[in-house]
């Protein structure tokens, strides 16, 4: 319905429903922290670092030890989806640092993309030197986008859970699903490179992993029906210094004690 009343007036009205477009793709409808996400997240400090106006909600377990592993989230979700990875890092030699993505949890943004969101990782990183990053889905394309722009010292190795490839790709997905019309599409990415530096084209973890000098391991379901293995792979083929492990059956959330002991195996 939303796609038909976009469409009826994008005949008109073309860029600006692209721009209404673009609005209603950027902000979640979830990710915010329940009741009983707070048991788990109160056993960590929580430190609200800054990017320009926007707060960034951290999360800190100190264990004692000099280096830390980094977590970032993925869509309509929060810190606490970590609840059970964390349960296995505990016996690493890692402290954990969590962060909320932009307009998730208790971070600020009105609205999110991964660029943001990408900015927020370097913010982090830049504050606790984690030597790690864990990031799922599109935690882990907001961290592969900071390692290619900012290109931190601190982190020597960075793990990819169940990541999208091109930004492209998600948009088609969700013009698909609104039933957004040929000529919206057009206006939209006529105008994409007034709302963002670059093409979208350009926007691709694949690329940003592309001679990058990190070592890492990407992990992708061949079951994963948000982002299709196929992203994964592609990834892959573009990071000459990163390991393919694909699993079956455990889908986009990765959520598993296989995938959480072949994350510690990795470290």
């Amino acid at each position: 319905m939303v796609g038909g009343l976009l469409n009826i007036v994008g005949i008109v009205f073309p860029n600006k429903i692209s721009k209404i477009a673009l609005d209603i793709f950027s902000k979640p409808r979830g990710g915010e922290i329940k009741h009983y996400h707070q048991k788990f997240l109160d056993n960590f400090e929580q430190k609200d670092l800054s990017l320009n106006d926007d707060l960034i909600r951290t999360y800190y377990l100190d264990k004692g030890h000099k280096e830390s592993i980094l977590l970032a989230h993925g869509w309509e979700s929060n810190s606490a989806r970590w609840k059970k990875l964390v349960k296995y890092l505990e016996n690493t030699p890692f402290n954990i640092v969590m962060l909320d993505a932009p307009a998730h949890g208790g971070s600020g943004s009105e609205i999110f993309t991964g660029i943001i969101y990408g900015d927020m990782v370097n913010i982090v990183v830049d504050h606790y030197k984690p030597k790690v990053i864990i990031g799922h889905s599109v935690g882990a394309f907001a961290s592969a986008y900071c390692l290619f722009k900012y290109k931190p010292t601190s982190i020597k190795k960075f793990v990819i859970l169940a990541s999208p490839d091109k930004i492209a790709d998600i948009l088609e997905q969700y013009f698909n699903i609104i039933g957004l019309s040929k000529r919206v599409r057009k206006a939209f990415y006529k105008n994409f490179t007034s709302w963002f530096p670059h093409p979208s084209s350009y926007y691709s973890a694949a690329n940003f992993m592309t001679n990058s000098q990190y070592d890492g391991i990407i992990i992708h379901d061949e079951e994963d029906t948000i982002n299709e293995y196929y992203n994964g792979v592609a990834i892959h083929k573009a990071w000459d210094r990163s390991r393919l492990i694909l699993t079956n059956g455990l889908g986009h959330g990765l959520q598993s004690k296989e995938v959480y002991q072949l994350v510690v195996d990795n470290l």
